[in-house]
């Protein structure tokens, strides 16, 4: 049996509980979840919050962590 996961804040969201753990338990999205996974890793996603922005060229730029919006958005428009 796998680890038992609460998603806190399902109920503003409008997430199933049980709905989420069936379909968890189903493995039904274990490639994609782990195939997102790898392109993360790839990537240099080691942990949350992450942001992956992408250019119009197609260019991927990791954000990670937590930072004020003046920041977030100097880089957005340094990126343009």
């Amino acid at each position: 049996v796998g680890p038992k996961i609460k998603i806190i804040g399902n109920e503003e969201v409008g997430l199933d509980q049980a709905e989420f753990e069936a379909c968890l338990a189903s493995g039904e999205q274990a490639a994609r979840v782990k195939s997102d996974l790898q392109e993360a890793l790839t990537l240099g996603v080691r942990g949350t919050p992450h942001t992956l922005m992408i250019t119009a060229n197609g260019a991927k730029t990791p954000l990670s962590g937590m930072m004020p919006f003046e920041k977030l958005e100097a880089i957005i428009k340094s990126a343009f």
